[in-house]
């Protein structure tokens, strides 16, 4: 008998476990656990007993209509408006929930009501304790209303003004640690920054993606080494450095 709470999908190159977050009016809500394997029989022998579905995609959570399916993603396919075209919804509030249970197919229709409404869309990141061992970091969008948005900046520019590595100069120093987010920037938790590399390696450790900076060609670890940054252009909105010129020191 396959279990009602536990399904197999899969990320990347490992198929992963998944869990049932909870049940509700519409469908049922799934969150992603963990890697298992990369081998499909490996996966069969651990799990016999759970079903392999092939739309567990990614590591976020996701939402399933347990009725009929909708196949255009250019329409709600589940809820309140299921069926109806996201062009025509004007209901920002709850675009705006919809925007973070649907399948990322439907992001872009979401997005171009909201942002023609005048709301943003800003990528940030944050923390997430899988197994209770290892910290990692997952990429979320924050969605902001028009006012909402204009009270983010305003606080921004006066936090910024704090944050020596965003201050016009030739060069500055930075000691990067060892987390990395899932586009190959180093994030500084003390500033609130994340640094990228002009170039990075690509590597996996235990089913966890993560890169490295290349060196001289060469992918070299950097953790608590001090940097110093000679060339670089920053985006004080989201608190990023692109590195253009660096040393190890």
């Amino acid at each position: 008998m396959k279990s009602a709470t536990q399904k197999i999908g899969f990320t990347n190159k490992y198929y992963t476990l998944w869990f049932l977050m909870e049940k509700t009016e519409f469908g049922e809500k799934w969150g992603y656990r963990k890697n298992v394997s990369m081998d499909i029989d490996k996966v069969k022998e651990l799990y016999p007993d759970l079903e392999i579905d092939t739309e567990l995609k990614g590591h976020k959570p996701i939402f399933f209509d347990t009725s009929e399916k909708i196949n255009d993603y250019n329409k709600f396919r589940f809820g309140q408006y299921k069926g109806q075209l996201i062009s025509e919804c004007a209901n920002y509030s709850y675009l705006k929930w919809y925007y973070h249970e649907c399948a990322w197919e439907s992001r872009p229709y979401i997005q171009e009501v909201l942002e023609e409404a005048g709301y943003q869309i800003l990528s940030s990141f944050y923390y997430l304790d899988e197994d209770g061992e290892k910290e990692c970091r997952r990429l979320t969008d924050n969605i902001y209303s028009p006012e909402e948005w204009e009270n983010y900046l305003k606080k921004d520019r006066e936090e910024l003004e704090t944050i020596k590595s965003l201050r016009k100069a030739s060069s500055f120093e930075f000691i990067p640690e060892s987390n990395l987010d899932d586009a190959g920037g180093y994030y500084d938790e003390e500033s609130g920054t994340t640094y990228f590399f002009p170039e990075v390696k690509e590597c996996y450790y235990s089913g966890y993606r993560y890169y490295i900076p290349v060196i001289n060609g060469k992918g070299k670890r950097i953790k608590n080494k001090k940097i110093v940054v000679t060339e670089f252009e920053t985006n004080p909105i989201n608190r990023t450095v692109k590195i253009k010129s660096f040393k190890v020191a």
